[in-house]
């Protein structure tokens, strides 16, 4: 039976804004990156002494992590969120890794509370960049819990004889 006129459109309705969209996601990951100082604005400050200059000899590598692989994963992540969004499973990562991820980050956080790790005399500054990595791992624990997980049958192969 072909599709009816209501589903038809709605396919077209569905691709139109697509394009935009991930051109914007990715605009925005890279600008992020761009603006260097925000992502490594401190939150919480450093204690202790000053962190180190970096080596010159290493610059142009960072840089060209920093600038450009790290914009590619976040925007990687946030098209994961997204898909498992419109999809409402749980694509991608196993669960558990999800878990793991937002439990790592939880034990890396507790480097902040002096309730839990006591007075600090050295600690590295909590940034936005941290935050927002934060973020990621919380969305995708709250997906690993809220969507099912998709199910694929990996049946044996046939010989084609």
């Amino acid at each position: 039976m072909p599709a009816s006129h209501l589903e038809r459109a709605s396919l077209r309705l569905e691709t139109r804004g697509q394009t935009k969209f991930i051109l914007g996601i990715l605009i925005a990951s890279f600008s992020l990156y761009l603006a260097s100082p925000l992502r490594k604005y401190p939150l919480i400050a450093h204690v202790g002494p000053a962190p180190d200059i970096p080596d010159t000899n290493t610059a142009l590598y960072s840089n060209l992590q920093e600038y450009t692989l790290l914009p590619l994963e976040l925007s990687a992540f946030a098209f994961q969120l997204l898909l498992n969004y419109r999809a409402k499973t749980f694509a991608g990562q196993y669960k558990l890794a999800a878990w793991l991820g937002l439990i790592e980050f939880v034990c890396n956080i507790s480097v902040w509370l002096p309730g839990i790790r006591g007075e600090d005399h050295v600690r590295p500054a909590f940034t936005v960049g941290d935050l927002f990595f934060g973020g990621v791992m919380l969305g995708w624990a709250v997906q690993a819990w809220l969507y099912p997980r998709v199910e694929q049958d990996v049946g044996e192969d046939k010989d084609m004889n």
